[in-house]
């Protein structure tokens, strides 16, 4: 998984929200074989894993928000569809230290 998720540094945010669509069809299929929740989990949440990927690639195509937003939303559902309070309550605070920061982070999915 982590050889795919270079696809999220891609300067292009084409190839950017292409890896957000590998990933998430990924999780989903992985998602559901019960023995493959918590190894996925772990690999999503540790560092430069998963999340830490979806985060810059939010940050770095910032501008090409409508194309990416969407795309990073859907992978961070995907891995996280069994841990959405874990993932807001511990790992994206634990990320996104600075309250505004968090919370503008948050509200951008929201809108």
């Amino acid at each position: 998984m982590g050889s795919l998720a270079v696809g999220f540094q891609s300067e292009c945010y084409e190839v950017a929200d292409i890896a957000c669509k590998v990933f998430s069809h990924v999780a989903y299929e992985l998602k559901g074989h019960d023995e493959m929740a918590e190894p996925i989990w772990k690999w999503f949440t540790s560092f430069q894993g998963g999340l830490d990927a979806v985060l810059y690639s939010v940050h770095r195509h910032q501008f090409k928000h409508q194309v990416i937003k969407p795309a990073c939303f859907a992978v961070l559902y995907q891995f996280s569809r069994e841990n959405l309070s874990d993932l807001f309550d511990v790992e994206l605070p634990r990320r996104l230290a600075d309250p505004a920061t968090y919370l503008d982070f948050a509200h951008s999915f929201l809108v």
